[in-house]
């Protein structure tokens, strides 16, 4: 009933979409048909490891070398060099190959990140799920459970993984 492939790295599309031919062959049953592939479509991991709708987001604290899962405060004692710093979150998910620093937002509730603040390139963890790292700002301390959600912006289009009501949610205290 479902079927999920993982797109070959280094296949072009336009951002508005490159149709290609797919060809499925299930047991000598072969079915013919075309697939639209777009620069971009991130969709976040839950705890469970799979895409869906709803649920916690897979995201763990990895200022220090102990990573860490939720909840979550905007700052973190630092074991090396020793004090309080910023909390640095990774947030795993799908769809974000062409993901830079410089075209990625995540939001979480209503805060936007965006820069210096994603701290890297989308980083490849496994097949087909990357990470991107980014740093908690202060004005979200307080802010309890909130949705997050990753945008990749590519020649103006912006690629968002879901809308708040089928988002995965973070906890802030």
């Amino acid at each position: 009933h479902r079927i999920d492939f993982v797109v070959p790295p280094g296949t072009s599309s336009a951002v508005t979409g490159t149709t290609y031919p797919l060809v499925i062959n299930n047991n000598g049953v072969v079915m013919r048909t075309t697939v639209v592939i777009v620069p971009a479509r991130p969709d976040i991991f839950n705890v469970e490891n799979i895409t869906a709708p709803g649920g916690r987001a897979r995201v763990f604290n990895v200022t220090n070398r102990v990573h860490t899962p939720e909840p979550f405060t905007v700052t973190t004692r630092r074991i090396r060099p020793f004090g309080r710093t910023a909390t640095i979150l990774r947030v795993y998910l799908t769809g974000v190959a062409t993901s830079l620093t410089s075209n990625t937002t995540v939001r979480i509730g209503t805060r936007a990140t965006t820069g210096i603040v994603v701290t890297r390139n989308a980083e490849l963890f496994d097949t087909g799920v990357y990470y991107i790292d980014f740093a908690l700002p202060p004005d979200l301390e307080g802010s309890g459970n909130q949705p997050i959600i990753v945008t990749v912006t590519i020649d103006g289009v912006a690629f968002s993984s879901r809308f708040d009501d089928t988002a995965s949610f973070v906890r802030i205290l």
